[in-house]
């Protein structure tokens, strides 16, 4: 089972991110010993870089946002033009030359109770 863990310990960041600041986060995929790949994201929303070495980028992104949400920051950001078609595919719009997504929205189920099959 692969296991998402957020780090906030500037040392740790450096160590992947050397440009990390206070700011920063990174979401941090590992399955027993392997690593699968990382999110570095900042505390106010935007997603800065994607590292992924076993199919997770979704996966990591969603815990990215799921951090942000749980600390009530509404909005998701990314101007890293190679990660624009991914996130898009996701349900970000984009906006102003970035991608963005609202994040509760985005965390609402896609069909509502009414709906018939």
């Amino acid at each position: 089972m692969i296991k998402v863990t957020v780090f906030d310990n500037i040392d740790v960041m450096r160590s992947v991110y050397p440009s990390a600041n206070d700011s920063t986060r990174i979401a941090w995929a590992q399955e027993n010993e392997n690593k699968c790949g990382y999110c570095v994201f900042s505390a106010d929303g935007e997603i800065l870089e994607i590292n992924d070495s076993d199919n997770v980028s979704e996966l990591l992104v969603r815990s990215a946002l799921n951090y942000l949400d749980l600390r009530n920051v509404q909005r998701g950001i990314c101007r890293v033009s190679r990660l624009v078609p991914f996130l898009l595919a996701l349900g970000f719009s984009e906006k102003d030359g970035a991608v963005e997504v609202f994040i509760p929205d985005f965390f609402k189920p896609c069909c509502s109770k009414n709906s018939k099959k």
